[in-house]
């Protein structure tokens, strides 16, 4: 991680596009966020697309801009300009908006001018899915020399107590300093040996409902102690021989969204805005989420 942060440190400088992949919850849209903040385009606008969340017949309009009757609407590269343009995970674009950036990006490259600055994540390998004819290759081509990736947090555990008490901190900065609970050793030995299939997002959701039950009891209990998590569980002895490990991962990927998202609406009711905000993701996303897999949602207030 340390070696990750300094190569993206280097490429925060340079005004060419910027690739961040990983599984979901890794947080590679916080690094993308932090590629902006030091890069000297830091005090200009920071624009996100979530690429998954805007209707396929509105994302021309939301990317590049359309023209209304009471004038030009501006798209997310004119508002963008002269700072950064984040693309959350961009292979879930059609293909002829892909088509349509890559031509954009490509202008840019050889005109030797960058008004905008373009930093994508990606869930997938980007160079898998050119081959499997999902990404454009112009596009592809824009971010190939600049790609890192964002291992998941099963393959880093030595990272998992130092996030579990960034988590804490972050989550009792409003509790007077006597009030604080502290990690147990119990909790962190569970932690290491759970394989967290959501990564850091779902380390940062236990820790946060922790505190939430620490906190509620009377007195406050001086220790953060979860129940016990279970050790990931041994595959399954067979799989499907017709998929390839990525499109078997996506369909165990696809299994655990629908699981979790499940699992979230039924805490808050179906109420999306409430649950959004416990799961710290953008609204509209997780609408089209419950959406996409069939469950009942109510928006909710904003």
């Amino acid at each position: 991680m340390r070696a990750l942060f300094q190569e993206l440190g280097a490429a925060a400088e340079l005004d060419r596009p910027l690739l961040i992949e990983g599984e979901p919850g890794t947080g590679k849209k916080a690094l993308g966020r932090l590629v902006h903040q030091q890069s000297p385009r830091a005090n200009r606008p920071l624009v996100i697309v979530g690429c998954g969340a805007v209707a396929v017949d509105l994302i021309d309009a939301e990317l590049f801009g359309e023209a209304e009757a009471s004038g030009e609407r501006h798209g997310a590269l004119q508002r963008a300009e002269r700072g950064t343009l984040l693309l959350d995970e961009v292979i879930q674009l059609p293909l002829r908006a892909q088509e349509k950036l890559g031509a954009t990006l490509q202008s840019f490259e050889r005109d030797g001018a960058w008004p905008v600055r373009v930093i994508a994540t990606s869930d997938r390998p980007m160079s898998e899915e050119v081959q499997r004819g999902r990404v454009d290759p112009t596009l592809y081509g824009q971010f190939s020399g600049f790609t890192f990736t964002l291992p998941p947090l099963r393959n880093r555990p030595e990272d998992i107590e130092v996030l579990a008490q960034h988590f804490l901190e972050l989550a009792t900065r409003n509790q007077p300093a006597g009030l604080v609970p502290e990690l147990t050793p119990r909790t962190l030995r569970s932690m290491t040996a759970h394989d967290w299939p959501g990564n850091a997002r779902e380390l940062r959701n236990v820790v946060e409902r922790a505190v939430q039950r620490t906190t509620a009891t009377t007195p406050p209990s001086r220790t953060l102690d979860v129940p016990l998590l279970e050790p990931t569980p041994a595959p399954p002895a067979s799989f499907d021989e017709t998929l390839s490990y990525r499109e078997t991962r996506a369909r165990l990927e696809a299994e655990f969204e629908r699981s979790y998202v499940t699992w979230l609406l039924e805490r808050h009711r179906g109420n999306i805005s409430a649950a959004s905000r416990e799961a710290r993701m953008d609204r509209k996303y997780l609408y089209d989420l419950a959406r996409r897999h069939g469950l009942r949602a109510v928006r909710g207030e904003r």
